[in-house]
C-alpha cells in the first residue's frame, strides 16, 4: 500500500489518461511542490517518511502502481541515509535482471522546490524516456532514455496520488488520454568531434578551437525516426538553427562551419519537433575558442609612487574576436623570517592586480602591467625576497595560463661561517620530479627547493636523468646547485642513489639489476662497475636490514640491510655513502649511521620528496651540510667523494668527528670577559643552528648552556680560565655518544 503524505500539495496536470494497448507509446507529464518536506539528503523526515513516487503506469484501473514507478527513495543502507531516484517494477520490466528497481540518479528533493516530470513508455520497443525538471531552481535533475523489456497488454497512467487521508487543494481533473506514435529514440547519441588536419582521425572534445575541423556524429537506433532531426546552438540562452537534418541515417557524420560562433560557452542541442511537441535527444556543453595569455619580462621596477613594484608584459591570442574579460594578475612574495638552515618562518604578501581587455575586433594584445609590491624594498634590505605571478581570467573557455612568473630578488645570505677553507652549503640529494613519480615538474621542484632554504639539489628520478636536463638552466637562473642523478636498484629491492655519472653512461635494466650472472637482465656487479666506470658516485639509498627488530619496522619487500650484494659493494669500495633519515624509527636511523663509521661512508639525510614540501615546518626538514670549496657542481661531489657532510633534522647534529669537531669549532668562539663585575666565559654561536650543551671549567664546574643560532650566553668562571670542555645534548659522533669538544678561550 502507498503510505499517506499529508505533507504534500500536488498541482497536477495530466496530459494522458485512459487505456493505452500494447504497440501505442504512453506519456505522463506530472507537476508537484514540496511545501512541507522536512527531510533532506542527510536525514529521515521527521515523520517518517521513506519515497516520494512521481508518476508510473499500472496493467489494471484498480490496482496498485507496482508495473512501474518512478519514485524517490529514501536509502538508510549506507552510513548516513541519501535520497535516490528509481525506477520500480515488480513485473520485470526492468533489464537489470531479477532486481526490481534500477537507479536513476541520486539528485536529491528539496524542500518547497517545484518539479515537472515527463514520463514516456513505449511498451512494443520497450523504451522509457524521463526528464525531471527543477522548476523553482531552473535546472534538470535529469533527462534520459532507458531500455526496457517490452511488454503486451493494457496500461493505464499513475499519478502520485495522496491517500484518502491526504487532502488536496483542489479536485483532480482526470482528461482522455492521447497516444503518440513518436518517442525519444533509445540509443540515440550525438559526440562533437574534431580534428586538426585531414591525415588525422577524428577525436572527441569538450572544447572546440576554430582552428579545427569539426563535425557532429549522431547514431540512432535501428528504428527509423520519421520526422525532422534538429541541430541547435543555443548561445546566452538565443536558440540559432545552424542546421536541420531529415530522414537521418542510423550513423550520421554532420560537418559543422563555426566560425561565426563567438567565443564563450555554448551549447549544442539535437532534438526533433512533432506537432509542436519538442523531445531532445542530447545536449552537448561546448567551450567554444581558446585565449592564452603569456607573462614575459618581469622585471623590477619603481612605481608611480616611488615604491617598488613589478613591471611585465601580458600577451594575449584569441583563436578568434577577444571577448571583453579581465585578467587577473595574482602576485606574491615571501621573505624567510629567519635565519636556519631552513626557513623557520616566512613573511609573506600577496595581492590581485586586475587588467581589464577589451579585443575591440583584436585577436592579439599586448598589455602592459605593473604590480605594486608595498614594503618590498624594507624587506629586501634584510634578505633575499622570493617573487611569483601567476594570471587568471573570468573565462569560460579554455584559458592557457603560461608558466608562472618568478624572481628572486636581493642576495642570500649565508647562514654559517667558514670552516677552514670551506663554505657550508645545505643539500638535499633525493628527490624527484614528474620526469618520474614527482608530483611537481622539474623547473617547479627546483624554485620549491631554493625558496625553501637550500643550496644544492640532486634530482634523482627513477630511471631517468631527463628532468635534470629539463631544469639546469632554470638552476643556474635562480642561483640553486643542481647535481645530476637518478634513483635505481636491484631487483626491485636495495634502492641505490647515483649521482655524477659522464654523458657516455647508459642506463640498463634500472631498478632491476640481477642479483645473478648469465640472465636475460644486466648483471648488478656489471651495471655497478659500469657507473664506477663512468665517474658515478653511488649512495645507499633508506636502507632497511636484519638488525631491525620485530614491531618498529618491516619493509614491504621484506626485512634486509646490508645483504650480500650490499657486501660487494662495500668491499670492492663502490658504495660511497648511505642515508641515515632522522624520520625513521631509531632503530633504522641508527644503524647506517654504525655502518657509515665502520666502512667509512659519507653520511646523508635527505627528503625523497615526491609531493609538495610543508613551508609551514620547514625547519623540521632534512639538510645534508656539505664542507665545499665553492658552491658548483664540480667542488660539491668532489666534496661528497672526501666525506665533508653532517647531518642535521630535528634538532640534532650528527656526522663524523673529525669533521663535526672542526665544524663546532669554527661556529663557537669563547672568550674571557667581566661581567657584573666578575670574570665569565662568553660563548658565541655563529651558526644557523640551535646548539645545547655542560660546559665544564678547568676548575671542574659544570653549566647547562643554550645557544640559539648567532646569540651569545654566559658561563661564570675562574679569571685563570684557559679552556673548556663542552659535552653537547644534541650533536652527535655516534648513533650513542655525544660530541665532547674542547675550546681554548680567548
Amino acid at each position: 500500500m502507498r503510505k499517506p503524505f499529508t505533507w504534500l500539495i500536488f498541482y497536477l496536470i495530466i496530459f494522458a489518461c485512459g487505456v493505452a494497448q500494447a504497440g501505442s507509446a504512453l506519456t505522463i507529464t506530472t507537476q508537484i511542490q514540496l511545501n512541507e518536506f522536512t527531510g533532506s539528503h542527510m536525514e529521515v523526515a521527521s515523520d517518517g517518511l521513506q519515497s516520494i513516487w512521481l508518476a508510473g503506469v499500472i496493467g489494471a484501473e484498480t490496482e496498485e502502481p507496482t508495473l512501474l514507478t518512478l519514485t524517490w527513495m529514501l536509502d538508510d543502507s549506507g552510513w548516513y541515509p541519501q535520497w535516490r531516484l528509481c525506477l520500480l517494477s515488480d513485473a520485470g520490466l526492468l533489464m537489470s535482471g531479477e532486481s526490481s528497481f534500477q537507479l536513476v540518479t541520486t539528485a536529491a528533493p528539496i524542500n518547497g522546490r517545484e518539479y515537472y516530470t515527463t514520463f514516456s513508455y513505449d511498451p512494443e520497443w520497450g523504451v522509457l524516456s524521463v526528464r525531471v525538471e527543477d522548476i523553482s531552481g531552473g535546472n534538470i535533475l535529469y533527462v534520459g532514455n532507458i531500455k526496457l523489456n517490452p511488454y503486451s497488454g493494457a496500461l493505464y497512467p499513475e499519478v502520485n496520488l495522496p491517500d484518502t487521508a491526504g487532502e488536496l487543494a483542489s479536485p483532480i481533473q482526470l482528461k482522455e488520454m492521447a497516444t503518440y506514435p513518436y518517442f525519444v529514440p533509445i540509443g540515440a547519441t550525438a559526440q562533437l568531434y574534431s580534428r586538426k588536419n585531414a591525415a588525422e582521425q577524428f577525436s572527441a572534445v569538450r572544447a572546440y578551437d576554430r582552428r579545427d575541423e569539426w563535425a557532429l556524429h549522431v547514431t540512432l537506433p535501428d528504428r527509423p525516426l520519421e520526422n525532422k532531426l534538429r541541430l541547435v546552438h543555443v548561445d546566452k540562452s538565443q536558440q540559432t538553427d545552424l542546421l536541420f537534418i531529415a530522414d537521418a541515417d542510423a550513423d550520421t557524420l554532420i560537418p559543422i562551419v563555426g566560425a561565426s560562433i563567438p567565443i564563450g560557452t555554448a551549447e549544442f542541442v539535437l532534438d526533433y519537433v512533432v506537432d509542436g511537441e519538442k523531445w531532445e535527444i542530447d545536449r552537448i556543453p561546448l567551450e567554444v575558442g581558446a585565449v592564452t595569455v603569456e607573462l614575459s619580462d618581469l622585471t623590477l621596477t619603481t612605481g608611480g609612487n616611488g615604491e617598488p613594484a613589478l613591471a611585465a608584459s601580458l600577451s594575449v591570442f584569441g583563436d578568434a574576436d577577444l571577448p571583453p574579460f579581465a585578467v587577473n594578475a595574482n602576485y606574491k612574495f615571501s621573505v624567510p623570517g629567519a635565519v636556519t638552515p631552513l626557513h623557520e618562518q616566512w613573511r609573506e604578501d600577496s595581492g590581485t592586480v586586475v587588467i581589464p581587455v577589451n579585443g575591440a575586433g583584436l585577436t592579439t594584445l599586448e598589455l602592459p602591467i605593473t604590480v605594486p609590491l608595498g614594503d618590498l624594498a624594507e624587506l629586501m634590505d634584510e634578505n633575499e625576497v622570493f617573487v611569483e605571478v601567476a594570471v587568471s581570467a573570468d573565462l569560460a573557455v579554455p584559458f592557457n595560463e603560461g608558466d608562472i612568473g618568478r624572481l628572486i630578488l636581493g642576495e642570500r645570505t649565508p647562514v654559517f661561517a667558514t670552516v677552514g677553507d670551506y663554505i657550508v652549503l645545505r643539500g638535499d640529494f633525493h628527490g624527484h620530479s614528474t620526469a618520474s613519480d614527482g608530483h611537481l615538474s622539474p623547473t617547479d621542484r627546483l624554485w620549491e627547493t631554493y625558496m625553501y632554504g637550500y643550496d644544492v639539489f640532486a634530482l634523482t628520478d627513477h630511471r631517468t636523468i631527463s628532468g635534470y636536463f629539463a631544469g639546469v638552466a632554470y638552476a643556474d637562473q635562480i642561483g640553486l646547485t643542481l647535481i645530476r642523478g637518478f634513483e635505481t636498484g636491484i631487483d626491485g629491492k636495495q634502492h641505490l642513489i647515483v649521482l655524477g655519472t659522464d654523458d657516455d653512461y647508459e642506463m640498463r635494466d634500472e631498478h632491476f639489476w640481477a642479483r645473478q650472472p648469465n640472465t636475460s637482465r644486466v648483471f648488478y656487479q656489471d651495471q655497478v662497475r659500469e657507473i664506477i666506470a663512468h665517474g658515478g658516485y653511488i649512495i645507499y639509498a633508506h636502507p632497511g636490514g636484519e638488525w631491525v627488530p620485530p614491531g618498529p619496522y618491516k619493509h614491504p619487500d621484506g626485512i634486509y640491510g646490508l645483504t650480500d650484494e650490499i657486501r660487494w659493494m662495500l668491499d670492492s669500495g663502490y658504495l660511497h655513502g648511505v642515508e641515515s633519515i632522522g624520520a625513521f624509527h631509531k632503530s633504522r636511523r641508527d644503524a647506517p649511521y654504525r655502518w657509515a663509521i665502520e666502512y667509512d661512508l659519507a653520511l646523508f639525510d635527505v627528503s625523497d620528496v615526491h609531493g609538495s614540501r610543508n613551508f609551514s615546518r620547514a625547519y623540521e626538514a632534512p639538510v645534508t651540510l656539505v664542507l665545499a670549496t665553492e658552491n658548483t657542481p664540480e667542488e660539491v661531489l668532489e666534496a661528497l667523494r672526501h666525506k665533508r657532510t653532517l647531518i642535521w633534522r630535528n634538532g640534532q647534529l650528527r656526522g663524523m668527528n673529525s669533521w663535526l669537531t672542526l665544524f663546532i669549532d669554527a661556529m663557537l668562539d669563547v672568550r674571557l670577559i667581566e661581567r657584573d663585575g666578575k670574570p665569565t666565559l662568553e660563548l658565541t654561536n655563529f651558526g644557523s643552528l640551535h646548539l645545547f650543551g655542560s660546559v665544564r671549567t678547568k676548575e671542574g664546574n659544570g653549566y647547562f648552556t643554550v645557544l640559539p643560532p648567532m646569540s651569545s650566553a654566559y658561563v661564570p668562571c675562574d679569571e685563570t680560565a684557559e679552556s673548556i670542555d663542552i659535552s653537547w645534548g644534541n650533536v652527535f659522533d655516534g648513533p650513542e655518544h655525544a660530541l665532547v669538544t674542547t675550546h681554548l678561550v680567548r
